[in-house]
């Protein structure tokens, strides 16, 4: 069971995660940067306009085939948004109470969140994070913005990691339902959902901003990771709220830059060599991201590529901390011995699967990584290492936006 539990260390916040992966406009470019929308330094007293509210709720869980419960989450938020009455141009909004519990556990988050969207008929089309780190939970809401889109007029298509998916939406009263009409998928993969959106009654409706009265969906997909089977599901409950006075708030082009995510808050643990399997072991059970960086730096400024190697081999049982050890470590060096051991035929399968979704992890890779898993990737004579190594490049896309090709 320890042994499980460690694997998803590389899945780890895969609630929150995976479900940023989930989705954007086709040919949209939902997450400019400030510059790009124009944006610069505002200041606004909240409570002096009028602006509409909303509850999140985003809960996740990652399920055994068996049906038990390795991870949890739950994420949450109220959220608003200020009208503007040109929808050429952006608006602000913001985040409060914001709330993230993730395997039980209470996780530091911003008190407030502001940022900037466009909206235009129903549909968000653009989206401004001002500057917020992409490995923080809370990217996973341009996401939200996009489940609370829809488009009476013509179809929508959505692009996540693994394909996109083209939808038709119906209106019946004051309900919204949508149907899929056309998938591409790079790899088949079971998945279900459930979409429903339901309007405010017409005299309660703001003009260019969502009017939901209450919108639910639910994904479950199911992953496959070598011979184990893991299932995924994800729900998101969104209900309006009165609008409450939060004081004054700045919308800085680069106001949210400085915001640390869930485990970097940690204290810097000192690796030695005496201490090193110890530590390894303790991370083992802790997965802590904190010391899983610093144990990646310790082996790649201490240990050799070979020994790194026997390491590999020696110590199975903490085979999943070695390497998500070096994926913490996130420097060019730890990308290349990753991109190496991919490469080394005598690791065992379970390893060589956790150096690939390892890979797909590293914040801003070069080429080495990509040109690394796509050749795993061809290779249909190891078909459960290139499934894995396919849906790394997906998860690339989040980490490594820049680096794969159109």
């Amino acid at each position: 069971m320890k042994r499980i539990i460690i694997t998803l260390a590389f899945l780890s916040l895969l609630g929150i995660v995976f479900f940023a992966l989930s989705g954007a406009y086709q040919g949209v470019n939902e997450h400019s940067e400030a510059d790009a929308l124009g944006t610069g330094d505002i200041k606004n007293t909240l409570g002096e306009v009028q602006a509409s509210g909303y509850q999140v709720v985003i809960q996740s869980a990652v399920l055994s085939e068996k049906g038990t419960a390795f991870a949890h989450s739950d994420l949450s938020w109220k959220m608003y948004f200020y009208p503007n009455t040109d929808p050429s141009s952006i608006s602000p909004a913001l985040l409060t109470d914001i709330e993230f519990i993730s395997d039980s556990k209470v996780q530091p988050m911003p008190q407030q969140l502001p940022f900037y969207f466009s909206y235009n008929g129903q549909q968000f089309t653009q989206s401004d994070l001002l500057g917020l780190p992409q490995a923080h939970p809370l990217w996973v809401l341009p996401k939200v913005l996009d489940l609370m889109s829809y488009s009476l007029s013509e179809p929508l298509t959505f692009k996540d990691a693994l394909g996109k998916s083209t939808y038709r939406f119906q209106k019946s009263g004051n309900t919204i339902s949508r149907v899929k009409i056309e998938q591409h998928r790079q790899q088949n993969q079971q998945e279900q959902e459930s979409w429903g959106l339901t309007l405010k009654p017409s005299d309660h409706r703001v003009a260019n901003q969502p009017n939901l009265q209450q919108l639910d969906y639910r994904n479950q997909q199911v992953l496959h990771q070598g011979t184990q089977q893991y299932e995924v599901i994800q729900t998101v409950t969104i209900l309006p709220i009165e609008h409450m006075h939060t004081g004054q708030t700045n919308w800085d082009a680069s106001h949210n830059k400085d915001i640390i995510s869930p485990g970097q808050q940690a204290a810097v643990v000192e690796i030695t060599g005496e201490n090193f399997l110890k530590q390894l072991e303790q991370l083992a059970d802790s997965l802590d991201p904190a010391l899983a960086k610093a144990i990646g730096q310790f082996m790649l400024e201490n240990y050799d590529y070979g020994t790194l190697k026997a390491y590999l081999k020696d110590h199975a049982g903490l085979s999943s901390a070695l390497i998500y050890s070096l994926q913490k470590a996130q420097t060019l060096e730890a990308e290349q011995t990753l991109a190496d051991l991919l490469t080394e035929r005598d690791l065992s399968q379970s390893s060589l699967q956790k150096v690939a979704m390892a890979l797909g992890r590293i914040e801003n890779a070069s080429n080495v990584a990509f040109a690394s898993l796509q050749s795993v990737a061809d290779d249909s004579a190891k078909q459960a290492l290139a499934d894995v190594a396919l849906l790394s490049i997906g998860t690339m896309s989040k980490f490594s936006p820049n680096n794969l090709i159109r």
